[in-house]
């Protein structure tokens, strides 16, 4: 089988109407279309997993972070067809339907993501951060936010404060620092309402943290993780919920075992 041959005829004719080109192998095991948009690309790429060639899987990423990437497989709810995360074919004519499978997830969904993931990624700067942990009494500034916005300190009400945030967000042209500031005061304080820790500075990350979650190596930067939603947040990767929300399923999982 031929898998560039392959996805040139399946998928190139669609996706070129948006502005995609092939551009050939990545490396031996990839093949990747480009978009330049403004000063920068986006990449969708058809790679093979190295361990069984007759599954693949779809990359999307852009030039302004190459690591940062999203697989097709993250984007479906279905995944009883999938092999850890790849398509799997066998023949030429199923690895022709998964292409047609991909190619309309790439419409679909895939060029959405690209746009989302196109969006430069917004980044307090280290003085900020010092500033944050230099903050005396910050549980009572937490709670006199939490007063103004409505919010209980549960794992839930970081919903409540995503919602919050995009509302304070469309309404300004700029981006509201001190919103921000005060966000990531209950932000933090929330995380230790619900697994203890301290706020510390980390050096290798340059960020004021929440350290020692539940007595593990688990942390998380406040002001970081606020500021990246107000810049992005239709990236789900950034909502404030999954953050806090994946490390109490981690820790109730770790405790079950």
């Amino acid at each position: 089988m031929n898998i560039k041959k392959a996805i040139e005829k399946i998928v190139s004719p669609e996706i070129s109407k948006y502005g995609f080109n092939f551009i050939g192998k990545k490396d031996s095991l990839s093949w990747r279309y480009s978009k330049e948009k403004d000063d920068f690309h986006q990449y969708i790429t058809f790679t093979r997993s190295q361990f069984d060639l007759n599954c693949i899987r779809i990359e999307f990423s852009t030039s302004l972070n190459e690591m940062d990437i999203v697989y097709g497989s993250q984007l479906i709810l279905d995944s009883k067809y999938l092999d850890r995360g790849f398509w799997r074919f066998s023949d030429e004519r199923s690895l022709e339907s998964t292409l047609q499978i991909l190619k309309n997830l790439i419409i679909e969904k895939g060029i959405e993501c690209l746009d989302i993931l196109s969006i430069p990624i917004l980044k307090p700067s280290a003085d900020a951060s010092k500033i944050l942990l230099s903050v005396d009494n910050k549980k009572q500034r937490a709670e006199r936010f939490a007063t103004e916005q409505k919010l209980d300190f549960s794992i839930e009400s970081l919903l409540i404060l995503e919602r919050n945030i995009e509302t304070q967000k469309s309404n300004r042209d700029d981006v509201d620092w001190e919103y921000i500031f005060e966000s990531s005061i209950y932000f933090g304080e929330v995380t230790i309402n619900q697994f203890n820790g301290e706020w510390r500075w980390d050096e290798r990350q340059q960020t004021t943290v929440i350290g020692s979650i539940a007595g593990k190596q688990i942390t998380v930067a406040p002001l970081l993780h606020v500021t990246r939603f107000w810049g992005n947040p239709k990236r789900s990767s950034y909502s404030l919920f999954k953050i806090i929300n994946d490390i109490d399923q981690v820790i109730k999982l770790t405790l079950n075992n």
